[in-house]
């Protein structure tokens, strides 16, 4: 019966065993912008903005970010898993072993600076929520399963990969396969939509996103 519930939330986080397209429309990509798009893409705008602001921090919109070191969520175990799916690791044996993140669960996003090529570059790091160490998942995103520090373009990719198209507030009202249509009414149309109820989240563990520029030597 867990193995049956595992497989129900790997499709619902737009994780499938074979091709997920359909008419045109790649239902698991779809999904994943439902789950995690929008906080994903949060997660890169606040790196990117962090980077820029290094270039530029006389600029109005930089005063907030240029002292700031870590930027935490709090965010319940969908939040999380939708995380993690983003970035390609539920499936590994290091993250999720069995099924769902623990509620006390937590994900870790570093931002670094190659002090040799002066580029950007991320690292990720896992607790599993059960008193054991903290794990460098860096290697299990990806693209980046041979770099110990993953180019942040890679991470930039795939947070454009599942950008919602629209404000959630449209796209959970759109019919995925005919958006050229209006926008469905939730509580009249019988059109299909892209969230139904799963956009739904609630607050039960932290997922932490450091913004602090570490430095490093890449040999």
């Amino acid at each position: 019966m867990g193995e049956v519930v595992d497989q129900i939330e790997h499709y619902k986080n737009g994780i499938f065993n074979s091709s997920s397209v359909v008419n045109g429309v790649d239902i698991g990509v779809e999904l994943k912008k439902v789950r995690g798009g929008s906080m994903f893409n949060e997660l890169s705008m606040h790196m990117n903005s962090k980077l820029n602001c290094m270039k530029t921090p006389q600029e109005a919109g930089c005063k907030w970010i240029n002292g700031l070191k870590y930027y935490a969520y709090s965010g319940h175990d969908t939040t999380l898993y939708a995380f993690l799916t983003a970035i390609g690791v539920v499936d590994s044996a290091i993250v999720i072993p069995n099924g769902y993140p623990k509620y006390s669960a937590a994900a870790f996003l570093e931002l670094w600076m190659n002090t040799k090529d002066q580029k950007p570059y991320v690292k990720v790091f896992y607790y599993a929520g059960d008193g054991g160490n903290v794990t460098d998942i860096t290697q299990e995103i990806d693209g980046c399963k041979t770099d110990k520090y993953c180019n942040i373009d890679i991470f930039r990719a795939l947070a454009e990969k599942i950008k919602p198209d629209e404000s959630m507030d449209k796209f959970c009202n759109t019919d995925p396969f005919n958006k050229a249509a209006s926008t469905t009414t939730p509580s009249s149309s019988t059109h299909p939509s892209h969230c139904g109820d799963s956009a739904l989240l609630h607050v039960a563990l932290f997922l932490l996103f450091y913004m602090y520029l570490y430095p490093y030597s890449r040999q």
